[in-house]
């Protein structure tokens, strides 16, 4: 295919360590489609009405760009309408890089500035579709196919990193300072009451703004980012125990039941399932889209999480 023949993105390849896809749909979202999840992920976008949100901060999309989302990172996407809505991921274990190169590769997703309009002459889509290609390979030169070529990816969004515009973002000061306290507290034991003394705000306007900003509450945004943080620890051969303590439930009970309501089944059988230390497979499977507000009320009525018996506020 000459370079200028490709038009749209197409294909797949699923491995255990990086899952890619392009896709197309036309059906708008009735609400952002959250969830975070334990590996890194590049988003492309080629066309569509969408907003993307990504730990508080909205992005809107006019023209092709590329979109760089950390691990544990909690992010959704609404589809505003029926246009064409026309994409790429690309989710990916960094084990799959070489030591010596993987902070250097994956340093852009930890900045500040994590989305980059592309200008039309740029080559990104190119180097995506040469790793959805790899699906169309022998099996024996797969695996290093899927190394080089992701290798080459990151190296152009690096490239892009210092150089490339970044759309208008939004998010409170106010919002943005809760994020980074949570962020760095996952472990300790957080409720609403604190929460809202340490910020001056009452719970409800608390929750109120988190809603507006992350599309969730405080308390679900808590457990969801915890439950990434446990997963990816047993994924990388902790024990289970120690991973639900790290990770800020308090006990294993509480994490058995967290673990099981998103998952669909206990920790440990999900860590005998594993074929290797981690998979992306897996891991997707098991990814964490929202729960529908009948299932939030029973979780969070069985969960723990340090919380107090429901109130109007706690909603």
């Amino acid at each position: 295919m000459l370079i200028d023949e490709l038009t749209y993105l197409s294909g797949s390849l699923v491995d255990d360590q990086i899952n890619c896809a392009a896709s197309l749909s036309t059906e708008p979202s009735p609400d952002f489609i959250l969830h975070c999840h334990p590996f890194y992920e590049i988003y492309y976008y080629e066309e569509g009405d969408v907003t993307y949100r990504v730990e508080g901060q909205e992005f809107r999309f006019d023209s092709p760009c590329v979109l760089l989302i950390a691990p544990n990172t909690f992010h959704g996407v609404l589809v505003n309408n029926q246009s064409p809505y026309r994409r790429a991921s690309v989710h990916f274990m960094s084990s799959l890089l070489e030591p010596d190169s993987r902070r250097l590769l994956t340093g852009a997703f930890r900045g500040a500035n994590i989305c980059y309009s592309l200008p039309p002459e740029h080559q990104l889509k190119h180097f995506i579709q040469d790793l959805l290609a790899v699906s169309k390979l022998p099996a024996e030169i797969r695996s290093i196919a899927i190394r080089s070529r992701l290798t080459a990816l990151l190296c152009e969004i690096y490239a892009l990193h210092s150089g490339a515009s970044v759309p208008q973002t939004a998010q409170s000061p106010q919002i943005s300072r809760i994020l980074d306290y949570l962020n760095h507290h996952l472990a300790d034991t957080l409720t609403l009451d604190q929460l809202s003394q340490r910020f001056y705000v009452s719970k409800n306007h608390l929750n109120v703004l988190f809603r507006e900003a992350t599309g969730t509450t405080v308390m679900q945004y808590l457990r969801l980012k915890r439950l990434a943080v446990a997963q990816k620890a047993i994924y990388s051969g902790q024990a289970l125990n120690e991973a639900a303590q790290n990770a800020g439930f308090g006990s294993y009970s509480n994490f058995f039941r967290a673990y099981k309501q998103s998952y669909g089944c206990s920790p440990s059988l999900s860590l005998n399932d594993l074929s290797r230390p981690v998979s992306v497979v897996k891991a997707r499977r098991t990814d964490m889209p929202l729960p529908s507000a009948e299932q939030r009320q029973e979780q969070e009525r069985t969960l723990g999480l340090s919380l107090s018996p429901r109130s109007e506020a706690d909603r």
